[in-house]
């Protein structure tokens, strides 16, 4: 009788750390990710190169730049000139003598997105 006590004692206290470890697993899934890193910027003629590193976040779906030449636009007027999970982007087809803003962020699985990091580029 005592050890079918300790037995099911046991079996609770697996289950109760079970749970709070899915607990945790589900609450850093909803999280927002970390915000890509900015590696460096290479101005040519026409276009403007871009390398960054990727979050780390175990639920990392997408990187995506915006870009406008208009600062006080809001960032959903902003023009997406990228998705995905690469490293480096092209901007192609710029004009020479106008400024250029960008906006990176990351998206994870659920839909959150991090904080965006501003880049202002005067070509």
């Amino acid at each position: 009788m005592i050890l079918k006590k300790l037995t099911l004692w046991i079996f609770l206290i697996y289950l109760l750390s079970l749970l709070i470890s899915c607990s945790k697993l589900i609450k850093n899934q909803n999280e927002a990710p970390t915000s890509p890193i900015v590696n460096s910027v290479t101005v040519g003629d026409t276009q403007i190169t871009f390398s960054w590193e990727n979050t780390s976040n175990i639920n990392f779906e997408k990187t995506v730049i915006l870009q406008s030449t208009i600062l006080n636009l809001e960032y959903d007027q902003w023009k997406t000139i990228y998705e995905g999970k690469g490293t480096t982007f092209t901007d192609t087809d710029l004009l020479n003598n106008t400024t250029y803003y960008y906006a990176f962020y990351s998206v994870n699985s659920t839909g959150s997105q991090s904080s965006y990091i501003f880049h202002v580029i005067y070509k």
